[in-house]
């Protein structure tokens, strides 16, 4: 692996590239995407991952607004950027006589604390995702932190089932090798089946289950009718990037009740992981698991809407600070002045911190509990979804006059449902074309479960 990623790292510089300059990595999770990145990180760049699930409208965006000149991929994928003739594109699987050309030493390169380690994009309310640019000190603090709280050694296995676009991904390659650890990559055929994750435990002995609630809850659903698998040989469950259902670690401790559950929050901007809470008993009349406190070197604050400190036990907007906080919007001054602000609680003046929109409080014990959203920002099955992508992507369809996307709860999950209304006089199309155009803009997580279509009045 160290070989490989060094050869893609000179490769990289013969390039020309410098620190701070951005490289995407498109590709499915493979050992090629693990190789892509560390390569990328070698050169002394940030890496871009762009999952490969995404339509090709979404891949020419990300690449445009991100202004990556190189992209680092496979031979199936090649034909996506074809369209696309200003980029250098590494077809790495098959270019493998070329890169065996340059030196597979450790290039000498020097990276600071706060040059950028990775740009990610998320769900952007005007309609186009917005980049997230996270530096190394962030990282590094939030991966020791879990290495090191947890005891985390060369003696781990982690099963990577995060997609490589959502930064529990970054965890599961780069924060497990810094221990030592080995990552357990599923097929990607099957990377989506629960029943696969069951096999490649038991095969592998997998220690470390890291993911969004809904991910584990598929695993204990399939359990029960494929209980012929064990399970016991995980011993740290890590559970962030969504609420977690109250049943959940009941659930889970009826395959393996030896494992730690551990509840975590935070946001893409900040760190992948910003507040923990170990998960004992349950409460029944709780409206959600705590978040938990903030992680060593981080801060949370508990702000009105003039930014001022709320009192323990009064509800409020959660604001996230310390070392994880990102450094803003990638090329969007305007989107980062409304959401990244000075920290005054903070003698460092580097310090920032941002605003999620997530409505919080402290408890005397300085638990922090979760209440809700404070705008139109949904989780569904762990993904961040802002309704107004949906809505502006809907408004620029030939004939839609207005729309309002909702996402109600259904069970106990989230639905997304749009509510289209057509121009007086104009025929109004079946609710499968829209859905098909919108498949051209939007990845799967966000095509609503119903469009819902009326004429105006």
């Amino acid at each position: 692996l160290n070989k490989y990623s060094n050869q893609l790292a000179h490769r990289l510089l013969q390039l020309g590239v410098t620190t701070r300059d951005i490289v995407a990595v498109y590709s499915n999770k493979s050992i090629n995407f693990v190789i892509g990145i560390i390569g990328i990180l070698k050169a002394g760049c940030a890496y871009l991952p762009i999952d490969a699930s995404y339509p090709q409208s979404r891949v020419e965006y990300i690449l445009t607004n991100s202004n990556a000149s190189i992209v680092v991929t496979t031979a199936d994928l090649g034909s996506t950027l074809a369209m696309m003739p200003d980029l250098t594109v590494l077809k790495i699987d098959s270019e493998g006589n070329e890169l065996a050309t340059y030196p597979d030493y450790n290039p000498e390169i020097s990276v600071k604390p706060y040059d950028p380690c990775y740009l990610i994009y998320t769900s952007g309310s005007t309609g186009q995702p917005k980049g997230v640019l996270l530096n190394h000190e962030g990282r590094v603090n939030n991966f020791y932190d879990f290495n090191s709280r947890f005891s985390i050694t060369s003696k781990d296995k982690v099963l990577a089932v995060s997609s490589v676009s959502f930064d529990m991904s970054a965890y599961d390659i780069l924060g497990s090798m810094m221990a030592g650890s080995s990552i357990v990559l599923p097929d990607p055929l099957l990377e989506k089946q629960p029943f696969h994750w069951l096999g490649l435990i038991q095969k592998y002995g997998v220690t470390i289950w890291h993911s969004v609630p809904v991910l584990l809850d598929l695993l204990c659903k399939c359990w029960q009718h494929r209980k012929e698998f064990r399970a016991d040989s995980i011993r740290l469950v890590l559970l962030g990037g969504d609420w977690i259902p109250l049943s959940l670690p009941d659930n889970f401790r009826s395959i393996n009740d030896k494992a730690k559950l551990i509840s975590l929050g935070g946001a893409t901007e900040v760190s992948m992981d910003s507040t923990i809470y170990s998960i004992g008993s349950v409460d029944p009349n709780w409206k959600s698991i705590p978040y938990g406190k903030p992680m060593r070197n981080q801060k949370a604050y508990i702000l009105d809407k003039k930014r001022q400190l709320m009192p323990i036990g009064f509800p409020g907007e959660l604001y996230l600070g310390g070392l994880g906080v990102g450094d803003g919007y990638y090329m969007n001054p305007e989107a980062t002045m409304e959401r990244f602000f000075e920290n005054p609680w903070d003698d460092d003046p580097k310090q920032k911190i941002y605003k999620t929109g997530d409505l919080a409080l402290f408890e005397p014990d300085g638990t922090l509990i979760l209440l809700g959203r404070m705008d139109f920002q949904v989780k569904i099955n762990g993904t961040r979804i802002e309704l107004g992508e949906i809505e502006k992507c809907l408004l620029n369809f030939e004939g839609v006059n207005r729309v309002v996307a909702v996402a109600p709860k259904v069970g106990s999950s989230r639905k997304i449902v749009a509510h289209v209304e057509y121009k007086l006089g104009l025929k109004i199309p079946k609710e499968n074309e829209l859905v098909k155009y919108l498949t051209k803009l939007l990845p799967k997580s966000h095509i609503p479960a119903h469009i819902i279509l009326t004429n105006a009045i």
